[in-house]
């Protein structure tokens, strides 16, 4: 994420999920898009 004034943010989620290939992420938001504090960026269900 890349804030108005250009500070830029990085989300990670979880501990060795890379070996999930994306399984049980759902993500809200899109490339692009603004978004606002308290916004759903993504969800997840590992038991899936």
């Amino acid at each position: 994420m890349r804030t108005e004034n250009g500070a830029e943010i990085l989300i990670h989620v979880g501990m060795d999920t890379v070996s999930l290939a994306g399984k049980g992420f759902n993500t809200i938001v899109q490339v692009s898009d603004k978004v606002d504090a308290g916004q759903k960026l993504l969800e997840f269900d590992l038991a899936s």
